[in-house]
This record gives structure tokens, sequence and C-alpha cells, in this order.
């Protein structure tokens, strides 16, 4: 699949809400502009577990030659050495009490800030559509955003967020400093967050209804974590078209090709040189704003010159009440006339009714007196009248 091809497929499934972004170290690490906590970069892995080691021996739970090793351990830059190291870090700052661990967390991971002259490729990120997650342990895309945060360990909130009916939040795949239980650091946590049964079909869900975009993470396909969701995928993805992406350098992508072997459904895309062109590439991948919708059949005024406005192009007619209505051009428009209101018959009715009443009462005694009238000339009256 070419690049040009992959672009034009990630841009259809952002603008239709299909992607999930991931956000790595990579990110942390550019927003913070290398950040020292008490001189180590705790934004990164290494970084902060070499804070780790100083923080045992501050404790006293570990000697100069502990300390070597964790160190050598560390500065090998694999992964399982480093996982190693975690765990060994992790377990004595537990084992001297879990408040010490909490507190270390609260000091480095808690004390990451966003510099101000690098908030372009967070603010690029952020405006993707979709839903937002991280591997990070920090709060930093939650200050930029103002969202919630929602560990691994919180399925009922995960499921929320999965549905649409949570407010907006970042989804942390490896926990949130402020709860220590959640943050996958040594390898008893990575085993945990990988057989945990809701976090393993929410990962396996995103492969399989969504877009994965990785970003800024490098790391990704040593981690743990995803080795399983590489090796479970691998199967699962065997007949499926790719449409996952891994973002990198040009430079990179040779690199990123040969470590992602494994996992032919997640594609490396490059986006520029440096670093410097994450950015702008991200910006480019923005669906475009939607139009407003053009005027259909719009009526075209007549150019029209000198100081009068010129006329309207319809001309309501009033119509007069006295006069019946008269044909007029076919640009004028007529309102309706009204009915006139409806004769009021009552009055004339009871007028009516009393006369016809009075004109029997009269008849009556007239046909009564008639009757009354024992001369012939009242006999001959009457039969003249009624026969």
């Amino acid at each position: 699949m070419s690049r040009e091809t992959m672009i034009a497929k990630l841009k259809e499934d952002l603008a239709h809400g299909r992607v999930v972004t991931v956000v790595g170290t990579g990110v942390s690490l550019s927003m913070c502009f290398d950040q020292r906590i008490d001189g180590q970069a705790v934004a990164s892995w290494s970084g902060l577990l070499r804070h780790g080691v100083q923080a045992c021996k501050h404790q006293g739970i570990a000697d100069d030659a502990d300390a070597a090793l964790l160190l050598a351990q560390i500065e090998s830059g694999k992964t399982d050495f480093l996982i190693s190291a975690a765990e060994n870090i992790s377990m004595r700052l537990k084992k001297r009490a879990p408040g010490v661990f909490r507190g270390w967390l609260k000091d480095t991971i808690g004390q990451l800030k966003v510099n101000a002259d690098r908030r372009e490729v967070i603010e690029a990120v952020v405006a993707l559509p979709g839903l937002l997650a991280t591997l990070n342990y920090d709060n930093l895309l939650e200050a930029i955003t103002g969202r919630q945060p929602v560990s691994w360990n919180e399925p009922d909130e995960v499921q929320e967020v999965l549905r649409g009916t949570h407010d907006p939040a970042v989804l942390h795949l490896h926990g949130h400093y402020r709860d220590p239980d959640s943050v996958v650091l040594g390898l008893r946590s990575y085993l945990e967050v990988r057989d945990h049964p809701h976090a393993k079909a929410v990962l396996e869900l995103f492969t399989i209804g969504h877009t994965l975009l990785f970003v800024g993470c490098k790391g990704t396909s040593e981690d743990p974590n995803f080795i399983r969701l590489i090796d479970w995928a691998h199967d699962a993805h065997a007949d499926v078209s790719p449409r996952h992406y891994m973002l990198c350098t040009t430079p990179e992508f040779v690199e990123f090709r040969r470590m992602l072997e494994r996992a032919p459904w997640l594609q490396p895309l490059d986006y520029g040189a440096d670093h410097d062109q994450l950015g702008s590439f991200l910006r480019s991948l923005l669906p475009e704003p939607a139009r407003a919708p053009q005027e259909q059949n719009p009526r075209k005024s007549e150019p029209h010159s000198g100081q009068d406005p010129p006329p309207s192009p319809v001309e309501i007619v009033l119509p007069n009440p006295t006069e019946e209505p008269t044909p007029g051009p076919s640009d004028q428009v007529r309102l309706p006339q009204t009915k006139p209101a409806a004769h009021n018959y009552v009055p004339e009715v009871i007028v009516s009714m009393i006369f016809g009443t009075l004109a029997v009462f009269t008849f009556r005694w007239i046909f009564d007196w008639l009757l009354g009238d024992l001369s012939p000339r009242g006999v001959n009256a009457f039969s003249v009248a009624f026969g």
C-alpha cells in the first residue's frame, strides 16, 4: 500500500470518527521540552527509572551496589532489562510504604508541565476526531483539553467512554499517576494489565472496530502488553487488509518496518524528515470544515444606477374592500380578501314571530265575534267570508 493510499484511508476514517489516537512517550517529551526533575527527564521511561534509583537510595532501600546494577539494566536500553529494573524499583518503594510509591509518582510525573512554546503537536493531536488514548501516566493531555483521565482498571468508566455516554476523557491504557494501582511500570503490573479480561477485550476491539493511530510510540512494539496484542492480532488479522498506523520520521521508516515485522496489520507511516513536521502533518489529516450550503436558484438583482433605491422585485397590493379585485401584473402578489361578516337574521325572526302571533290572536278575536253575532247581517257576513 502506497503512502498516499494510507493517508487517504486514514483521512476517511478520521472523518467518520473511527480512529483511536494512541499517544506515547515521544509526545510527552515534546510537550515538556525535556523537562527535568532532579536532573532526570522523567517524561521518558528510562529517565523515570533513573529517578527511581535515586529515590531508593534516598529512602535507604538501595545501597550503592544495588543502584549500580539497576542503572546498568536501565542503560542497556533493552526492554526486558528495563522492565526488570522497573519491577525492582517499584517493589522497593511499595514495600517501604504504599504512600512512598504514590509520593514518588506525584513528585515526578505529577510535576510535568506543558511548555508554552511546545503546544503545536499536542493541539494537533487533540484536534483529531475519534477516541484519545495514551500510554503515559501523566496529566498533560488533560491539562490541554480539560478532559477527565480514565484508566484501564476502571472498566465501567471505560465502557461509558466507548459508548459515548461519558464526559470527554483520555483513556490511560497504562494507568494514571494519581491512581498508583493503575500504573503499569514493572513486570507484575504488565502481566496484570495483559491478562485483565476487560482491558484485553478493549484493545482487541480497537483493532477490529477502529483504526489505531500511534503517535510518539517508538517502543510500543516491545511493550509486553502490546506484544500480546501483536501476537493475537497476527492470527486474528491474518486475512484482513492493514488499516492501523504507527507514525515515524522518514529516516526512521526502515527501522520501524523492521520492528513491526511481527505485526503486518500495523503499518509504519512517515510524516516528514524530522519531528518538527509532526504537527503540520497531523493538521493535514483533519477533515475539511463543512461548507455552508449554497443558496439554490438565487434571484439575481438587476443592475441599478441613480440615487433612488432599486424597486422591489415583488409589489404587495392591498385590496380595496369597496372594489372588485382586478387582474394585475404577473409579479404582483395579492393578499386574500377577507370575507364579509355573516348577516345577523335573529332580530328579523323575532319581529316576524311577534307579528305572526298578533295576527293569529286578532283573527281568532274576529272569528269569535262573528260567531257570537246572531243578527242576520253577521251570519251573512260569516257565510260570505268562510263559505
